[in-house]
């Protein structure tokens, strides 16, 4: 089990997260929704490490989380210049040398032998997808990862995530695309006033999306005003 207790950040002397605390079920997939701003990237850099943290405030079975239990995507991903595909995958093999590249590539078609500067951003999203499938870690952690990709992909991906959750990995995703998450997570969780206060399984979606409605029909009539 992850646990996170008492989880305190700011950022300059903007408070992000005030003792927040959660815990995610191993094999399972739990979605993070948010408005903009709300601390959901953070939260996930947090996991990682990317940021500082007290000690004990996250922990994987009891024991310190850390970088080696853990497959992080970013929401914007990085690659070196003047590198192929078939090169950046290499840079992976060394966490799994039984990944079959062309086998996992028949799913997205990569041309891996160009230049990864003349991907397009959808074409950049799967093979950064690619590269953190290789990595064949506990803990996937991944921020955005349907954004960009068309809708074949967006299906195929949801599949490995669920047969990833089939071999008890444990998965953690952000999206802005409700539905998504609606169809293939187990939990979700609102971050809200520098808390997740509630979590929510899958037979009670509805009230979530209900919040997240109800949080539009407020602005409605100031649209009718405006737009007239």
């Amino acid at each position: 089990m992850l646990s996170v207790h008492n989880l305190n950040f700011q950022y300059h002397n903007n408070q992000i997260f005030n003792n927040l605390t959660t815990t995610f079920s191993e094999a399972q997939i739990h979605g993070l929704v948010g408005l903009n701003g709300s601390g959901k990237t953070t939260f996930l850099k947090l996991l990682y490490g990317f940021l500082p943290t007290t000690d004990n405030s996250i922990l994987l079975n009891n024991t310190q989380l850390t970088k080696k239990e853990i497959a992080y995507m970013e929401a914007e991903n990085f690659f070196y210049p003047f590198i192929t595909g078939a090169d950046y995958l290499q840079l992976f093999k060394i966490n799994n040398r039984n990944f079959e590249v062309e086998k996992w590539n028949s799913l997205f078609q990569l041309p891996l032998h160009k230049l990864v500067e003349t991907y397009s951003t959808g074409m950049k999203k799967k093979l950064a997808l690619l590269g953190i499938i290789s990595m064949n870690k506990p803990l996937f952690i991944l921020d955005e990862p349907f954004n960009g990709l068309d809708m074949e992909s967006v299906e195929t991906l949801k599949y490995v995530i669920k047969k990833l959750k089939e071999t008890n990995k444990t998965i953690i995703i952000t999206s802005h695309i409700f539905e998504v998450l609606e169809t293939v997570c187990d939990t979700l969780r609102f971050i809200e006033e520098k808390q997740i206060n509630t979590v929510f399984q899958k037979n009670n979606f509805s009230e979530l999306k209900n919040k997240i409605s109800n949080s539009f029909h407020s602005k409605e009539k100031i649209i009718d005003d405006l737009i007239h």
